[in-house]
């Protein structure tokens, strides 16, 4: 009976330390796993130091655009659109009657450089005020990013910061300019094969994006819409939205630099980057403003400072408790509405005098066009 006890508690014992040495051995790995994916993080693979780039002016871009796009049309280009492709880079007007687009040449305010040895880049220039602290959030984030490949996204090469007295995103270049580039420049004709193309493409980049761990796109307008030499859509500019509204609430940098540069892309009578952005979105941005200085909010914004605090202990940043995914996917289906318009029509969906901030923020009605749209080839 005595040695059945013994046996019975020394294989109890074998059992014991057989778990706890499992226990042990998996501890192990997640802590070398958490450590790889930590010391990966922060190697900052995505990061570009200024020594490794060369900015170039708009005669070196002439030439290398002369270079890049093909000389005979392939996939849906066609010969004759090719063949005045150089010239409309920095040429043609972008102007039309119906939209009163400004005639100065979109793709001339682009910032240009080469990385490496040949690496054709543009790049988006925000004011640096102070060095920009990372949070894991950001990193990983800016990890992603890095990481994406899709014939429908254009990839993200890089950030510059911490060097000089601005910050730079730099994307690849796309030949031949903006979906709105293309759109306005009356002498390219769009028939409905380049709308059913333009529109599938969008579609197929979005829907990556938002079955991605990105998430969503955040800025998606017919100039974050690119067109490369063989004329396939990619959208650019995606993911990084929330990321530079925390730097710029944190003082680190200033949006208005890049925000200038892209209602330049715009029209010259209103600015029209408010097109885009969903109501539900610009009312929350509105009321979340309003709430920073007004002395009434203090017990939310205390709230809030509590969400957040326990959104970091549990690692959910501040979008998904203030604006679900959802509503981000939601609004870049909206957006995807008005480029869809644009592609259609070629033309913006109301008036030209219409007060589109009065509009989404509920103290105006919209003024639709008077004009009865058919679709423009």
């Amino acid at each position: 009976m005595e040695r059945s006890r013994v046996r019975f508690h020394s294989v109890a014992a074998a059992g014991s330390r057989q778990d706890l040495f499992g226990l042990l051995i998996r501890s192990m790995l997640s802590s070398h796993l958490l450590s790889s994916e930590t010391r990966s993080l922060d190697s900052m693979p995505w990061r570009i130091f200024r020594d490794d780039m060369q900015i170039v002016d708009e005669e070196q871009v002439k030439s290398m655009v002369s270079k890049e796009i093909p000389q005979y049309g392939s996939g849906r280009a066609e010969p004759s659109q090719t063949s005045s492709s150089i010239k409309y880079f920095f040429q043609l007007s972008l102007g039309s009657q119906r939209t009163k687009l400004s005639s100065s040449n979109a793709m001339a305010l682009k910032h240009h450089a080469i990385i490496g040895v040949n690496t054709h880049a543009t790049y988006q220039m925000y004011e640096q005020r102070r060095p920009i602290k990372f949070g894991r959030a950001d990193l990983t984030l800016l990890m992603k990013m890095k990481q994406v490949v899709h014939d429908n996204l254009n990839p993200f090469l890089g950030m510059a910061f911490n060097e000089k007295s601005e910050m730079l995103l730099l994307w690849k270049f796309c030949s031949r300019g903006t979906l709105q580039d293309v759109i306005y420049n009356e002498q390219f004709v769009l028939d409905e094969k380049f709308h059913g193309a333009f529109v599938r493409d969008i579609t197929l980049g979005l829907e990556y994006l938002h079955l991605s761990n990105i998430g969503f796109h955040g800025r998606l307008t017919s100039w974050s819409t690119l067109i490369d030499r063989n004329w396939l859509v990619k959208l650019t500019d995606y993911g990084i939205s929330d990321a530079l509204r925390r730097w710029v609430k944190h003082g680190s940098i200033n949006e208005e630099m890049a925000k200038d540069d892209d209602n330049e892309k715009s029209t010259g009578s209103q600015k029209t980057g408010i097109l885009y952005v969903a109501p539900e979105i610009r009312l929350s941005n509105e009321n979340n403003q309003k709430r920073r200085v007004d002395q009434k909010w203090v017990a939310q914004v205390c709230l809030c400072l509590s969400l957040l605090i326990w959104g970091a202990f549990l690692g959910i940043t501040s979008t998904n408790i203030l604006q679900t995914l959802e509503k981000r996917r939601s609004a870049d289906i909206y957006a995807f509405g008005m480029v869809m318009y644009e592609i259609l029509f070629r033309s913006l969906p109301f008036n030209d005098k219409a007060d589109l901030n009065g509009m989404f923020l509920g103290y105006s009605i919209p003024e639709l066009s008077q004009e009865i749209h058919e679709p423009v080839p």
